[in-house]
């Protein structure tokens, strides 16, 4: 379904999905993305990309994983998503995120 989508209205909005397991796809406007909307808020507060950290799991997240300088794909996420993050976090269900960022705060793991 998302290939159809893509091919019919590619040209005139952004269609991804957040599950590749069911048919939901994800419609919004050409340049509106978690990439692009991370990118703007970071400039607007003054931010680099390399100071942003980001975690994603399904396709919706690859712009916002290309954009941070850290970005982890979850290992439980899509296969192609350690194509667009910068390192691969274990996965959701061990607590992935929360064990990259005791492991950047230096925190004691629990």
């Amino acid at each position: 379904m998302l290939e159809i989508a893509s091919k019919e209205v590619g040209d005139l909005v952004n269609v991804t999905h957040s599950n590749p397991n069911e048919s939901l796809l994800e419609i919004s406007a050409l340049g509106v993305s978690k990439g692009e909307t991370l990118a703007k808020l970071a400039m607007k507060l003054g931010i680099n990309s390399e100071d942003c950290i980001s975690f994603g799991d399904n396709p919706n997240d690859f712009s916002m994983l290309s954009w941070c300088g850290r970005s982890y794909a979850m290992a439980d996420g899509h296969p192609d998503g350690i194509k667009y993050a910068t390192a691969l976090a274990p996965a959701s269900t061990e607590h992935g995120v929360s064990q990259i960022i005791e492991e950047l705060l230096q925190l004691p793991p629990r």
